[in-house]
């Protein structure tokens, strides 16, 4: 009975420290060219809540409660700390996304829209 007892409390002590971390987050690159900051998204309230209380106040420009983010420019220190945490859910690269396009034979009201040219053969009513 001693001896059982002994061997768990080694086990016990011992397991800790062969626990496996949590793997980082990768960083989302964004496509385009950048903003210099990141967007981070949560996976509570209160992980955002936490991080932001430790952040530097000039590092955070915006806080998100529909997507539970943050947005801001971090230092590298800052992103290492968040791609650790277990608390984030995702990190993205603030970055510039432009939309171009024109659509050919679009549905009633579309055409109006992606037309750079005045429409022939409409009905004004």
């Amino acid at each position: 009975m001693r001896f059982s007892t002994s061997f768990f409390a080694i086990v016990a002590s011992i397991l800790p420290a062969l626990a496996v971390p949590s793997p980082l987050i990768n960083v989302v690159k964004a496509p385009g060219g950048t903003k210099g900051g990141h967007i981070v998204t949560f996976k509570s309230g209160d992980a955002r809540l936490s991080f932001a209380n430790k952040a530097n106040n000039s590092s955070l420009t915006y806080h998100y409660d529909i997507i539970n983010g943050i947005a801001g420019k971090f230092t590298d220190e800052e992103i290492e700390e968040l791609r650790a945490n277990s608390g984030v859910e995702a990190i993205y690269e603030d970055g510039v996304i432009k939309i171009s396009g024109l659509r050919t034979n679009a549905p009633w009201g579309l055409a109006r829209l992606s037309s750079k040219d005045k429409l022939v053969n409409q009905n004004s009513r």
